[in-house]
């Protein structure tokens, strides 16, 4: 067990890794959500429909969190 500073809750170390976690995939989804704003923001951009057509909307995503 720890002990988190400032109180007397105990935290196991199950319970530390589960809020790591946590915050690492609201982290990724936060990444993901910002990527996709972009996207559209640029295709909103675009003139011609062989331009939207064209554009490459898988670009600049973070990659799959992979636990092993």
């Amino acid at each position: 067990m720890y002990f988190a500073k400032k109180s007397n809750i105990k935290i196991g170390k199950h319970e530390i890794w589960q809020k790591m976690l946590k915050r690492v995939y609201k982290f990724w989804a936060l990444c993901y959500y910002v990527q996709t704003q972009k996207h559209l923001i640029a295709v909103d951009s675009l003139k011609t429909p062989e331009e939207v057509i064209n554009y490459d909307y898988t670009t600049g995503y973070p990659e799959k969190i992979v636990l092993e």
